[in-house]
């Protein structure tokens, strides 16, 4: 697996000559230098092994073992980090497995991104929220496609 401490530091690169600032190349980096002794702990060979089944995983074995999760003054357990630190860490991992699939460093996708709205989505509701803004919030006529649309008085 030395061969992801180098594609790390290609994907520092990617970062830095892509314009990014040095804080946000820290906060994608800080998870990934885990990510070597997370597959070496589980027996993982490749880098293609990992799946997003094992992202929770990770997620626990960061907390468990990064320098920061260690005993605070006052308190019995470990520090445990907000879910907001938890997204940070699945954000880290599915920006750099996409620049490595995009890379052809990896064949398959990891973390394929799925689009955001399947279909098309209808709320019996909004007529009446879009006549109420109209009457009492000023809200002008209502257009889609280029046609007016005619609303229920």
């Amino acid at each position: 697996m030395d061969r992801l401490a180098l594609w790390i530091a290609d994907y520092a690169t990617y970062l830095d000559t892509g314009g990014y600032t040095v804080r946000t190349i820290g906060l994608r980096l800080k998870h990934l230098s885990y990510l070597n002794r997370f597959l070496e702990s589980r027996g993982l060979k490749t880098l293609e092994e990992f799946g997003p089944e094992l992202t929770s995983d990770f997620i626990d074995y960061w907390v468990s073992h990064h320098p920061t999760a260690k005993k605070i003054a006052g308190f019995r357990g470990k520090s445990r980090f907000e879910p907001n630190h938890h997204r940070n860490v699945q954000f880290s991992l599915r920006c750099f497995f996409r620049w490595a699939h995009e890379t052809g460093r990896l064949q398959r996708n990891t973390f394929p991104l799925a689009p955001p709205v399947r279909g098309n989505y209808f709320f019996p509701e909004i007529a009446d929220y879009l006549q109420f803004c109209r009457e009492h919030k000023g809200l002008g006529p209502f257009f889609a496609g280029g046609k007016r649309l005619n609303l229920p008085s």
